[in-house]
């Protein structure tokens, strides 16, 4: 059981490492508005860390769209300070869900608290790096390809998860994929990790507010990639976007973006590793909006753009820090020009980019990370479910609840238990089934697979995904390798392939995945395509 335990906190936290070598050799790189020089070089990978891609989204910028940087003075840029947007985690993301999930899958009985008090909540400390003036993106480029001046190397730009309330673009280090595909026998790539705004300062949504203008430092970021990766040796025509659960829902929303009407897209292909999105209704735009304001003491968007940025950063942390067990207030909105729907409704429509290529994959329990412990009884489920999801009918709850995940517990549902059942629930309508509907509305020409390392929750993959041979997470290097190689290879030509695994066939109409369990690497198939997704997609 204690092996579960360090499997499952580590799912929870992750590390990083930073080295700077002497800045008397390292590069520049003149950009329409400023120079830039590199901060490192690590391993032969030079890193241009902390480039402005968007004007500071301060004053009169504020929730509102991104805009140009000025150009600069003359002075060469270092990237030395780090940038890091506004940020807050839900106290039940924390040690609460930690806790309650490694009890679970260790089969042990969990004891502690099952919701949020506001007694609990203390400010911590502010991480250095925080400032509203975040809109910052990091170039990792061989060496060998920025010395190469006709080079034009394939693109991966990531976008990191965390509930769209928190994460940083160098959490995880570019380097150990573009290490891995040289190893490999490629030439690597150029890797862009891009920041992006969170919790109210990027998602607030409702009356006076201008939406999803997140998701448009993003779009943003990916139209700078267009006109300035060249300058990297990157090739703007071979450009990957990548993300895994709020990073993963983003590139869900840039492939239906403006439904799919601003053609050509900034990108030409797209993995989407869990992707997480939260169908946020009018009703609950309106509370988050009003919750926001409430703390801060005015009434309007307007006036809270007025405000101080301490008091903006301290209540947006408060109001998602004291967030109910398993809710997140804030995530994208189908409102507006760019996202005129939700994705899975553009999908359906046929409202999408339908030109790029397609990696998807899910982790084989995502729902348990965001499952309250009061789910242990079939007669909170109903309640919940129409809390979480409002659009549902009472008759919608009884039919997603008696027929499509009956209180059956022998297994044949996917399920053994109380709790199960509503993580396969929320697993499936947050995260799981949103494959599913990529791969349906691309007519099943994608690449899918699933990770099923034990216990295969929510984010256990991301350290495969990065591994560096430092990860005490990664309990199978040859699966994290091989996981490695086929999305590398992805990146680089459009076909995943790797020596350590089988051949990577597309979804097809047989809905073949690529599973990456404790022990190999097998083709089997997708129980994503089901009717519970079918249904899903019409009903949210």
């Amino acid at each position: 059981m204690a092996t579960f335990r360090v499997i499952v906190a580590l799912s929870f936290i992750a590390a990083g490492r930073c080295t700077s070598v002497s800045k008397a050799t390292l590069p520049t790189v003149t950009l329409p508005y400023e120079t830039h020089q590199a901060y490192s070089l690590i391993d032969g990978v030079y890193n241009f860390s902390n480039i402005r891609y968007a004007a500071a989204p301060t004053g009169s910028l504020r929730f509102q769209p991104p805009a140009s940087p000025s150009v600069s003075s003359g002075t060469v840029d270092t990237g030395i300070v780090g940038r890091m947007c506004p940020q807050a985690d839900p106290l039940w993301l924390g040690e609460l869900a930690h806790n309650f999930v490694v009890d679970y899958v260790s089969g042990e009985e969990y004891t502690g608290p099952t919701s949020v008090s506001s007694s609990s909540y203390t400010p911590g400390p502010q991480d250095p790096r925080i400032t509203e003036d975040c809109l910052f993106l990091d170039v990792l480029t061989p060496q060998s390809i920025f010395n190469n001046e006709t080079a034009s190397a394939p693109v991966v730009v990531w976008i990191y998860g965390g509930g769209y309330t928190e994460g940083d673009k160098p959490f995880y280090n570019g380097t150990s994929l573009i290490l891995r595909n040289i190893v490999d026998g490629g030439e690597g790539f150029v890797y862009v990790g891009i920041n992006y705004r969170l919790g109210a300062f990027g998602f607030l949504s409702g009356s006076g507010a201008t939406e999803n203008v997140g998701l448009l430092d993003q779009r943003f970021a990916l139209e700078w990639v267009q006109t300035n990766i060249h300058l990297f040796g990157g090739n703007p025509n071979n450009v990957t976007i990548m993300g895994e659960s709020a990073g993963g829902g983003s590139v869900f929303t840039q492939i239906t973006a403006y439904g799919g009407k601003n053609t050509p897209p900034p990108f030409q292909r797209a993995i989407l590793q869990s992707p997480a999105i939260y169908p946020i209704t009018s009703e609950m735009q309106q509370s988050s909006l009003q919750g926001f304001l409430g703390l801060l003491n005015v009434t309007t968007v307007a006036a809270a753009q007025n405000l101080e940025s301490s008091q903006l950063i301290a209540a947006n942390e408060q109001q998602i820090a004291l967030a109910p067990w398993g809710n997140i207030p804030y995530g994208p909105v189908a409102s507006g020009s760019f996202l005129p729907e939700l994705p899975s409704q553009l999908l359906l429509n046929g409202e999408f980019y339908q030109s790029i290529e397609v990696m998807v994959a899910h982790n084989s329990d995502e729902g348990i990370a965001f499952t309250p412990p009061t789910m242990n009884t079939t007669q909170n489920l109903p309640t919940l479910f129409e809390d979480y999801f409002p659009a549902l009918t009472s008759s919608d709850v009884a039919y997603l609840l008696d027929t499509l995940y009956p209180a059956t517990f022998d297994g044949s549902y996917g399920y053994v238990d109380a709790i199960g059942r509503a993580a396969a629930i929320i697993g499936d309508t947050i995260i799981s089934c949103n494959t599913d509907f990529v791969n349906k509305a691309f007519s099943n020409n994608t690449y899918a697979y699933e990770f099923a390392v034990f216990p295969g929750i929510h984010a256990q993959d991301v350290s495969y995904t990065f591994y560096s041979g430092a990860s005490a997470s990664v309990s199978n290097v040859t699966v994290a390798y091989g996981m490695q190689d086929y999305i590398t290879s992805f990146v680089v030509s459009g076909t995943p392939k790797s020596s350590l695994g089988p051949t990577f066939s597309k979804h097809g109409n047989g809905a073949l995945e690529l599973e990456f369990n404790q022990a190999s690497i097998a083709v089997t198939q997708d129980p994503t395509s089901s009717s519970r997704c079918a249904w899903l997609q019409t009903a949210l």
